[in-house]
């Protein structure tokens, strides 16, 4: 899938029915600026596609100067029961000419965090990175997303795959337009 500036891949996972996704886009922001929005954990609601909630139940910086947390959100499907997760993320920036690369990875961690709820399902097989570079002039950036999502229950694979597309598509368009809405009127 592409347009608006998103181009979106995928490949297969093996061992899955579901393919890996991978969206890219570039933004007119600096890295360090789309970091800033892309941490700002409780204002991801504004970009990403069906987030009823993120909550940070335990963060540490690790020696290495990386940030690791461990998050839960819960996420409203159309049509679909609530889809939850407990992920650990680990997130960190490194220099580089002419503007830092921004990185972050992330998994389902099943061994941790809260119960699952009778009301949701929860997504036991997620991973996947986020990847800010600068742009060769470091005035804009280039954002990579990729993720491996098994949204479990009843949801057959290819249906699945179709709304994760659209979902990756629609929250980088909307990263840019948070980044827009942020940072233009300065």
């Amino acid at each position: 899938k592409e347009g608006g500036g998103v181009v979106i891949h995928s490949r297969d996972k093996a061992g899955s029915g579901v393919e890996t996704i991978k969206g890219v886009i570039r933004m007119a922001y600096t890295t360090d600026q789309v970091a800033r929005v892309m941490t700002d954990l409780p204002n991801q609601k504004h970009f990403v596609p069906h987030m009823k909630s993120i909550r940070v139940l335990k963060q540490e910086k690790l020696a290495s100067g990386r940030i690791k947390q461990l998050l839960h959100q819960v996420n409203a499907l159309p049509v679909l029961k609530d889809r939850d997760v407990v992920l650990e993320a680990v997130t960190w920036s490194k220099p580089s000419a002419p503007a830092p690369v921004w990185r972050s990875t992330f998994k389902a961690v099943n061994r941790a965090g809260p119960a699952a709820h009778a009301d949701r399902v929860r997504i036991r097989k997620l991973s996947g990175s986020w990847k800010i570079a600068p742009t060769r002039d470091g005035k804009g950036s280039v954002v990579t997303y990729v993720c491996h999502t098994e949204v479990g229950g009843t949801v057959p694979d290819f249906v699945a795959e179709m709304g994760q597309v659209g979902a990756i598509f629609d929250m980088l368009k909307n990263l840019r337009a948070r980044c827009r809405e942020l940072y233009s009127a300065r």
